[in-house]
């Protein structure tokens, strides 16, 4: 997709978030409205801080697109500029209603919900013996 270095860099956090006010996705340029889900990175890259936004479908493509082409750089912000060449099958992202985007958003969230909370209890349940 995109010939660039690593595009996170060493401090970087990830996560779903709520909307409290509309905000503009930074792929689609829609607006994701106030209540919605969207996806948000915020990290320090080339010794400052960024940060992207994507709405839950913007969000439901990138995720795919790093799957299905894992030794590829594919920005966050889809505009590469670049033409996909995989299976027609595989362009029904840019088809999903608000609706649809919403409903992959919060399934996400709670599949990373789940995951941190397997892990806190992970971490809640090793105690180091004090020598």
């Amino acid at each position: 997709m995109c010939d660039a270095a690593d595009e996170f860099g060493a401090a970087g956090h990830f996560e779903w978030r709520r909307a409290r006010r509309p905000h503009r996705c930074d792929a689609c340029g829609e607006t994701v409205p106030k209540g919605d889900l969207y996806f948000s990175y915020r990290g320090v890259y080339d010794g400052s801080w960024h940060g992207v936004k994507q709405c839950a479908r913007c969000q439901a493509l990138y995720a795919f697109l790093v799957a299905a082409r894992p030794r590829e750089y594919i920005s966050m912000t889809l505009d590469c500029g670049e033409v996909w060449d995989g299976p027609e099958t595989d362009h029904h992202f840019a088809f999903w209603s608000r609706r649809q985007g919403q409903r992959h958003a919060e399934e996400s969230a709670d599949r990373i919900r789940r995951q941190q909370d397997i892990e806190r209890k992970r971490w809640a349940s090793w105690s180091p013996e004090v020598a």
